[in-house]
């Protein structure tokens, strides 16, 4: 007979087996995170500005106020607007095929964000 231990998963499952009290389904499982293992860190407009034009194929200089272009302006100016409140965006990106379950957590806001930590843009 196989035995595992841990969860057993793939792509698209999580199997698992717990014992509760009987009227107790709510488990809380604190998890500290840093986000810069799945994002890089950008403090300033110059930074904003190459992220943008590199991953999003927008040029704020050029593309603002062109169709097609809206939802990116809106995230960009989102983003600057926050940076020049001495904030930094933290941008990263996973898909829903993923197995890392952090990434899994993030992705499905099963995790709320810690006070400071603002959501911009939601992947859904």
């Amino acid at each position: 007979m196989k035995t595992r231990n841990g969860f057993i998963s793939n792509s698209s499952t999580s199997s698992f087996i717990l014992s509760c009290e009987n009227k107790e389904t709510t488990i809380i499982i604190p998890v500290e995170i840093d986000l810069l293992d799945y994002g890089n860190r950008i403090k300033d407009e110059e930074k904003l500005k190459e992220v943008f034009k590199n991953d999003y194929d927008y040029d704020p200089e050029k593309n603002k106020d062109q169709d097609g272009y809206s939802y990116e302006q809106e995230k960009y100016e989102d983003c600057l607007k926050e940076i020049q409140n001495d904030k930094c965006i933290i941008i990263g990106e996973f898909d829903n095929h993923s197995t890392d379950p952090i990434k899994l957590l993030l992705l499905d806001k099963i995790t709320p964000l810690p006070k400071g930590v603002k959501l911009i843009a939601d992947p859904s």
